[in-house]
């Protein structure tokens, strides 16, 4: 079964990379917002945009999971290698707006914020 989940959770990554490739989009952009809800609770908010050439409902699915992966990478920069950030993380809410998704991804563990890598 895990196999399975990561799998999955490899394919959703390989086709929401692929939605990323919108060289004009700027990195900074991305992050809306990433802060401790408590030590135990992360909550990461940030966007997606649509794959290039895509229309209607694929371009709104396309930008949902582009902001859940770039959740799940921006997780992974601050986390260090103990901590399964995919496990671990849910989605609370996705927001679509007119050329863009936003994502709220909240990871929980205990202790997670000694975790934290050190900037």
């Amino acid at each position: 079964m895990k196999k399975i989940t990561l799998l999955a959770a490899a394919a959703v990554m390989t086709f929401a990379m692929c939605g990323q490739k919108k060289a004009d989009v700027d990195r900074s952009l991305i992050l809306i917002n990433k802060a401790f809800r408590d030590d135990n609770t992360y909550v990461i908010v940030c966007r997606g945009f649509p794959r290039e050439g895509v229309e209607g409902i694929q371009a709104g699915e396309t930008a949902k999971e582009a902001a859940l992966l770039n959740a799940q990478i921006i997780a992974r920069e601050s986390f260090n290698e103990s901590v399964d950030v995919v496990a671990l993380g849910t989605v609370e809410k996705y927001e679509l707006k007119s050329d863009h998704a936003v994502v709220e991804y909240v990871i929980r563990a205990p202790g997670l914020k000694r975790s934290l890598k050190r900037e």
